[in-house]
């Protein structure tokens, strides 16, 4: 399959009539919100649905969550170095996948054991993984507007979550809990993999660019601005 940024130099005889960063800028913010179902404002919507249906108590399933999110974190050092090695865009389809799967997978949890190896997967795919190689990929793209477009997106992130949090309540008062983590799955594997196979580019050199859409005489090879 042709990828976008192809088919757009393909169409406008191999020049782009704008930064093409913008686009990579938008597809790597979608990743950042995909990270919703691993975050703990998800989680803490479930909570009372574990302790009913598992007969657990409140600090117990908080302890696992804890435990869970403390054994995710350790991974993320090798989730860095994989970055590297393979590149966002692959790594990010992969752990997409992954994390899909894993969100589906929740619907299955049985008890205490099952729990927290759902916690430590959704932890250390969604909140660390996904979000590490979606950040890091905007870095690659913008260099003098970094901040301003990291900020954008969590200004971006803010607002997705004020909506998605109430929704995601009004879904768990209509839907059986185990059917709504099937619904994040979903919603997840259908639209990360493809938007990053289509659009997306880990660094701008690659369709013969450069950090920010500058100039070639704007940037030293090293990528240092010059004075």
């Amino acid at each position: 399959m042709k990828s976008v940024s192809s088919w757009i130099r393909s169409e406008t005889g191999g020049r782009f009539t704008f930064f093409y960063g913008y686009i990579v800028w938008a597809v790597a913010t979608l990743g950042i919100l995909a990270t919703s179902p691993g975050q703990s404002f998800t989680v803490s919507l479930f909570i009372d649905h574990y302790i009913e249906d598992f007969q657990l108590g409140r600090t117990t399933v908080s302890g696992l969550y804890g435990l869970g999110t403390f054994l995710a974190a350790l991974s993320l050092t090798h989730i860095g170095q994989l970055i590297d090695r393979y590149g966002n865009r692959r790594m990010v389809i992969v752990i997409s996948i992954l994390f899909a799967v894993v969100l589906g997978l929740l619907s299955l949890t049985a008890g205490p054991v099952t729990l927290l190896l759902g916690f430590i997967a959704i932890r250390m795919l969604g909140q660390g993984s996904l979000f590490l190689a979606n950040s890091t990929l905007i870095a690659q793209w913008f260099w003098k507007r970094r901040g301003r477009m990291l900020s954008l997106t969590a200004v971006i992130y803010a607002l997705f979550r004020s909506i998605y949090v109430p929704n995601l309540q009004r879904l768990l008062e209509t839907m059986d809990w185990r059917q709504v983590w099937i619904v994040l799955g979903v919603a997840v594997g259908a639209t990360l993999p493809a938007l990053f196979w289509l659009f997306v580019r880990d660094r701008p050199e690659e369709l013969d660019l450069l950090p920010d859409g500058a100039a070639p005489d704007e940037v030293t090879p090293a990528g240092q601005e010059q004075n």
